[in-house]
């Protein structure tokens, strides 16, 4: 039997409708949407428009094996954010929503891949009731999947393939590079023999243009400024969630005294923290623990060293912060354009004490000289008055 052409077009059309209505919270009040394929797609919505204030939506990813672990993907996050009240993307490490939180988004910055310790992720999305209006939404694509080493802390496992981050390479991310010529010279710069970035104080990564603070930075130089996050680099204007950032001023040769000038300090209040230790290690006296939107005096660490440490929960991330640090006995550079190519103040002190001290000595030799030869000219010639030579 044959269907009409009109007909036809008719079914197409509804079918394209229904995808294009597809509305998470139409489904409020009811079991997740389950989704246990290896990879797929996560939308609050298709189509045009926003999100409505008082959204309830979740989905449950879980591998029927239960042997991979899930990694989501975003490729678009623009959740409302005004003061007070938060619309926000829940992610739980678990089946349900009361398993153990991953992370909390909110606002407009586009999310980090988050990869679950197990087989199964949970992700609610809530728009406050109270708000006036909705934003577009979000959409991410997540993966059942396992890689060797879990990538080795140096990427994110997506369709069993390892992606790494930048200056790492391999099949699981072991692999150094001196990629993107490790950001330029003023970030960095390639060690040929281990083919890996040396980065300068302040930048991160294997290939020292990660956007976000890491753990273990040392800084070596008498003075320097760094930053939680580069936002020239991420375009984020927000930290990371769940960071663990240290950073160790050391400089070298050693400072009598190191002082921290905070120039922006923006943290979650009570939640996320900045530590500043008078010392090498978290076991050293604390200079100053800091959290909320007030920025911090001076600190002075009279060991001439610091440790600093920030840490960011689950929840809302802000600007971030900012410093420079300077020691004491910065020398002055002479000549050489700065680094170590010049010579220091106090250096050429010494080098003059020096030449003046060869100089005491060639003058009192060449003394003794003189006057060892004036003895040996009055015994062997008679001085001549000048009137008796004409």
């Amino acid at each position: 039997m044959k269907v009409p052409l009109f007909f036809l077009l008719v079914l197409v059309g509804a079918f394209v409708r229904a995808q294009v209505s597809y509305k998470c919270w139409e489904k409020a009040g009811q079991e997740p949407e389950q989704h246990t394929q290896s990879s797929g797609t996560i939308t609050d919505h298709v189509g045009q428009g926003n999100y409505p204030p008082g959204a309830r939506c979740a989905w449950l990813i879980e591998d029927p094996g239960l042997e991979q672990t899930i990694t989501v993907v975003f490729d678009k996050f623009n959740l409302e954010r005004p003061n007070n009240i938060t619309d926000f993307v829940d992610i739980r490490d678990g089946r349900t929503a009361t398993s153990p939180e991953i992370v909390w988004f909110t606002g407009g910055d586009l999310p980090e891949p988050v990869t679950s310790s197990g087989p199964a992720m949970f992700i609610s999305f809530v728009s406050h009731a109270g708000s006036d209006r909705g934003n577009t939404g979000f959409s991410l694509q997540y993966s059942a999947s396992s890689c060797p080493n879990s990538c080795t802390n140096s990427g994110y496992c997506f369709d069993a393939v390892c992606h790494c981050d930048g200056g790492f390479e391999g099949a699981d991310c072991t692999k150094r590079n001196c990629a993107g010529d490790c950001g330029g010279p003023d970030k960095g710069k390639c060690d040929a023999q281990k083919n890996e970035c040396i980065c300068k104080d302040g930048w991160y990564g294997g290939n020292c243009i990660r956007p976000y603070c890491e753990e273990g930075h040392i800084m070596k130089g008498r003075s320097g400024n760094f930053t939680d996050h580069h936002k020239e680099l991420s375009k984020n204007d927000n930290y990371l969630h769940n960071a663990n950032c240290t950073w160790l001023i050391e400089p070298d040769p050693p400072a009598n005294t190191i002082t921290l000038n905070f120039q922006s300090f923006e943290v979650e209040k009570d939640f996320d923290y900045v530590v500043v230790y008078d010392g090498a290690t978290v076991n050293s006296p604390v200079l100053g623990n800091f959290s909320g939107y007030h920025i911090p005096g001076p600190l002075i660490a009279k060991s001439g060293k610091i440790f600093m440490t920030f840490t960011t929960d689950v929840g809302l991330s802000f600007g971030g912060f900012s410093c420079t640090y300077t020691s004491d006995g910065e020398v002055e550079k002479i000549g050489g354009g700065g680094g170590h190519a010049g010579m220091s103040a106090g250096g050429v002190v010494v080098l003059c004490l020096l030449f003046v001290a060869i100089g005491i000595v060639v003058g009192a030799a060449g003394l003794v000289a003189i006057q060892r030869w004036q003895s040996s000219s009055t015994s062997s010639y008679k001085r001549v008055p000048i009137d008796e030579g004409y």
